[in-house]
């Protein structure tokens, strides 16, 4: 029954915050007393239906997780799938003001990736906020006395099978060590690379101004159009080179501080849009700190519908929404968005349809998002980015996830809210009076070169060129 239902998504509530402060908690704290950072990834991340059921809510679960993680096993992240999962993790440290998040990669990958893919996984992982690179594996020897199984024949070079495109070739059998893709010679320079690139997108402080909500609510009360909603809305802002944040319903109801217009982290980034995807329930409070928001010049949209409850102290208690509890908001009911595939164990037979965006919710996008720090001359789904603040430069890092070449000229307004304008104390923005070098940062080998643009007023203008599958280190100084 409906009672029934709203009294499974309390219990969830209730659990879900035991979880936290009864499991993630007690180790933070031991952590933190043994001198030692605290990391933990989850199940089911790619799943939110799912983790729902097992742990409740990933960013309630990682509030006091110093080095918030996901898990990138099976066939989740290929250039054959589409998966913005990682941006939990990396969400979860900007809420929470931690300077790192982690994958664990490569463990039961199907198939195992060669180093050329392998590179492809970590770069749509960074490039969505994950910092720390933990590689499998590298196994433990076998016990002693263990005697290994004898090697096949080798076929003649002529027969020997050609694994496809970014697969690793077949590894003799092994008892202990690295495993195969470790074991190319190519692996320690990739190494060298993720490790400069993920110090740099640690340092200074996150600069996503929007943030997407997780309806994780609504998926206790097994709504799995909310979950559909959301992920699609996630692969509509990445691919429109919008740096976002996922949020939850603690981020929104407590742990954000409230600014004019703002919500703030603990790591000094500032929302100053929230998008809802079709939610179908929402805390009182949630929907006072959005009201709030709007009132002083923030931007609030729902996308697909609006929530039908509205909760007090329980779920089963929650009231019917009415129109004019959203009055403030921007309001976008008339369209939705197609499913995005979840992200598969196995290879898929066919790559995932391009996302066809409705005019409708283009439209309402474009009312909400009016500064855009990153903005192309034609648009292109296949080009990621991730921004960094330091104290005295703005990082971004460019991604090209698809297989054919780009070139475009990219406007970067640094001047916009969040970025150079203004005074910022500690990381951020810096003064623009002083002359400004553009440079290209390569973490291959640590080297930096100017490169050419142009600026007018706070906006500065390049041209960006690359190869299929390449990334750029583009810094504002």
């Amino acid at each position: 029954t409906d009672a029934e239902i709203r009294a499974k998504g309390d219990y969830y509530d209730v659990f879900s915050q035991m979880f936290r402060d009864g499991f993630f908690k007690p180790q933070s704290v031991w952590c933190a007393a043994h001198g030692v950072e605290y990391q933990v990834h989850l199940n089911h991340e790619e799943m939110e239906m799912d983790l729902t059921r097992s742990e409740g809510d990933f960013i309630r679960d990682m509030k006091y997780v110093e080095e918030p993680g996901i898990d990138a096993i099976w066939h989740q992240i290929w250039t054959d799938t589409v998966s913005d999962f990682p941006r939990l993790a990396s969400s979860a440290a900007h809420i929470y003001g931690h300077p790192r998040s982690f994958t664990e990669s490569f463990a039961a990958y199907r198939p195992a990736p060669d180093v050329t893919m392998a590179r492809y996984i970590l770069n749509e992982q960074l490039v969505r906020g994950i910092n720390v690179m933990e590689t499998m594996f590298y196994s433990a020897t076998a016990p002693a006395g263990t005697t290994p199984a004898p090697p096949a024949p080798a076929a003649p070079a002529a027969l020997a099978p050609v694994p496809p495109a970014g697969v690793a070739a077949a590894a003799p059998p092994r008892r202990g060590g690295p495993s195969a893709v470790m074991r190319d010679p190519a692996w320690p320079a990739l190494m060298d690379y993720v490790r400069r690139v993920g110090y740099v997108m640690s340092m200074g402080r996150p600069a996503a101004s929007v943030a997407l909500y997780i309806p994780s609510s609504s998926m206790w009360l097994n709504d799995r159009d909310s979950d559909t909603a959301f992920v699609a809305s996630e692969q509509m802002l990445s691919e429109r080179q919008v740096d976002f944040d996922i949020i939850n319903q603690d981020a929104l109801a407590t742990d954000l501080k409230v600014g004019h217009g703002t919500l703030e982290t603990m790591s000094g980034n500032q929302y100053r849009t929230v998008i809802i995807p079709s939610a179908s329930i929402l805390s009182q409070t949630e929907l006072d700190r959005l009201k709030a928001l709007a009132s002083g010049g923030g931007k609030v949209l729902f996308l697909g519908r609006t929530p039908s409850l509205i909760s007090g102290k329980t779920i089963l208690d929650a009231r019917a929404a009415t129109p004019a509890d959203f009055a403030f908001a921007t309001v976008e009911t008339s369209a939705q968005l197609p499913p995005t595939p979840t992200p598969p164990a196995q290879a898929p037979a066919s790559p995932p349809v391009p996302q066809a965006v409705p005019a409708a919710i283009e439209t309402a996008l474009n009312k909400v998002l009016t500064n855009r720090e990153v903005a192309l001359d034609s648009p292109d789904t296949a080009l990621k980015v991730n921004t960094r603040y330091l104290k005295d430069a703005n990082v971004y890092f460019f991604f090209n996830e698809g297989a054919q070449p780009i070139s475009h000229t990219v406007t970067i307004a640094a001047g916009i809210p969040g970025g150079y304008s203004g005074v910022f104390t500690g990381p951020g923005p810096i003064n623009l009076a002083a002359p400004m070098v553009v440079e290209s940062w390569d973490p291959s080998t640590g080297t930096a070169s100017p490169i050419p643009y142009k600026q007018a007023k706070l906006a500065f203008t390049i041209k960006l060129d690359l190869k299929p599958y390449e990334t750029k280190l583009i810094t504002i100084k």
